[in-house]
């Protein structure tokens, strides 16, 4: 009987140094296992280099299929087996190929969406800036100011006990901060000298909030403070926070109110120029909150005040105090007067005090609108008007 080796002789052979080869199906094709003889030539290669696809496969079963015995031929299993295998190998290869070409697309479409996910992420941090944000503020540096105001998150904790750690991370001091009037948090200055009272290096500390370890909260030291700016980097957008750059990830929360945590501040409009602009010529009722400063030529004052449906509130006058210096009961939607007395270099203000929310109000014409540092206000009354002082909007009758 031919063997293959002779069929592959008679293909391959040079005029000296014959020599044979034996070849089997392999992972990556029908591979050759054994060359023996001349293999100077670039006849044959390194199976590493070089497997044999399916048209090498085909043309080697012909050859065989020509050159056998035909006292002895072929055996047909052996056949049929050599082309099974071939046909699953090449489905695998087919499946591989068509595996990869289905990652390439995933990967594509993966760009894709991570391209729009950062395009959007930069449209909606330009929505940010002029937005007062809370980031976690776990360090800080010791510079001496004496007078920097540093905030706390305080849960459902009345007070709670912030550590300032050193970079051997021990306790320098700790200091008791209390809930403040308004919100969650609370406020903080240090004067920079430890428990034992010495004073310490310019350098940076750790704050740690004790009660953190033992609490359902999330109790932490934040800086609160207006997006000034926005820089757009290979990462992402930057948003410019208290002089220095932050992620959009970094934020814990977004408020709309400018100014300072610990008093009441204008706040910002959440209008935008077009909105703004709709809405000249517009009536409004706006709330207000009264107050004057006592003068010979204004003895009384009138105001309207609705009372949300209550029988009736109490009018009340303080000082620059805090001290009741007045006080009378509303009992119906309207107008009240109010006499005007007290000292002419204090400040009083005006307010109502009720279960149902009795408040000040004033109707007027939207007449313009005005840019400030706290966003797009209305010109309403012959004062600025935010979005929150809106009670009611109609059009101009």
């Amino acid at each position: 009987m031919t063997r293959v080796s002779e069929s592959v002789n008679n293909m391959f052979t040079p005029k000296k140094d014959p020599y044979s080869v034996t070849a089997g199906i392999g992972e990556s094709g029908l591979e050759t296992k054994k060359v023996t003889g001349d293999r100077d030539s670039d006849t044959f290669v390194d199976p590493s280099d070089h497997g044999m696809g399916q048209d090498e496969f085909l043309f080697l079963l012909t050859e065989q299929m020509r050159h056998q015995d035909p006292l002895d031929p072929m055996d047909n299993r052996e056949f049929v087996t050599q082309l099974a295998q071939f046909s699953q190998l090449e489905s695998s290869t087919n499946m591989r190929e068509s595996l990869q070409d289905m990652n390439k697309s995933f990967q594509s479409s993966l760009d894709i969406q991570n391209n729009t996910a950062r395009s959007m992420n930069n449209a909606s941090a330009v929505s940010l800036v002029g937005k007062e944000v809370r980031l976690l503020q776990d360090t800080m540096n010791w510079t001496g100011n004496t007078n920097q105001p540093y905030y706390v998150q305080m849960g459902s904790h009345d007070m709670v006990h912030v550590e300032i750690v050193d970079r051997e991370d021990e306790v320098v001091d700790t200091i008791e901060v209390e809930r403040g009037p308004e919100g969650n948090a609370g406020v903080f200055t240090w004067d920079g000298v430890t428990a034992q009272g010495d004073r310490v290096d310019f350098d940076q500390y750790k704050l740690r909030v004790r009660e953190n370890k033992n609490s359902a909260d999330e109790l932490y030291c934040f800086v609160q403070d207006t997006v000034t700016g926005l820089r757009y980097t290979g990462d992402g957008a930057k948003l410019q926070v208290a002089d220095r750059e932050i992620g959009v990830s970094n934020i814990l929360e977004v408020s709309p109110q400018g100014g300072d945590t610990e008093t009441d501040s204008p706040g910002f409009s959440g209008l935008t120029m077009g909105q703004a602009l709709n809405l000249v010529g517009k009536d409004v009722r706006t709330s207000v909150t009264p107050s004057y400063r006592p003068s010979p030529n204004n003895t009384e004052a009138t105001y309207r005040v609705d009372l949300n449906g209550a029988p009736q509130a109490n009018l009340v006058v303080r000082d620059s105090e805090g001290v009741v210096v007045q006080q009378q009961d509303v009992r119906e939607s309207g107008e009240v007067t109010v006499p005007l007395f007290g000292d002419p270099d204090e400040e009083y203000t005006v307010s109502l005090e009720g279960s149902d929310e009795p408040f000040f109000y004033m109707d007027s014409t939207v007449t313009g609108v005005r840019t400030t540092p706290q966003g797009v206000q209305l010109s309403a009354g012959g004062r600025l008007v935010r979005l929150d002082d809106i009670i009611e909007l109609s059009a101009k009758s």
